[in-house]
């Protein structure tokens, strides 16, 4: 198998489990409704999430609790906010 398809195979794989295609049959991929809404897609928040998942599934086979809920990894989950405290707790002037 050459690189690019083994790359083409895993970003598929990628895709899918983020759930932004979908694979009806063989050798035949669409767009789900949430890939259609997309604009942009940033590839780390992908891999991030889609690891998450296969970490939580690896755990829950060996019988370990996650140590993160997964499904807040998922799109249109809510995050937490990631900015500094400090910003948080300032008084509004």
């Amino acid at each position: 198998m050459r690189r690019l398809e083994y790359n083409l195979q895993w970003t598929r794989t990628y895709l899918r489990r983020y759930g932004l295609i979908d694979s009806p049959r063989r050798a035949v991929w669409l767009l789900t409704a949430a890939g259609w809404q997309r604009e942009a897609i940033d590839a780390h928040d992908i891999v991030r999430a889609v690891r998450g998942q296969m970490s939580a599934a690896r755990l829950a086979r060996e019988g370990q609790a996650p140590i993160f809920d997964a499904e807040a990894q998922l799109p249109g989950a809510w995050r937490p906010c990631r900015c500094p405290a400090s910003d948080v707790t300032r008084p509004a002037r």
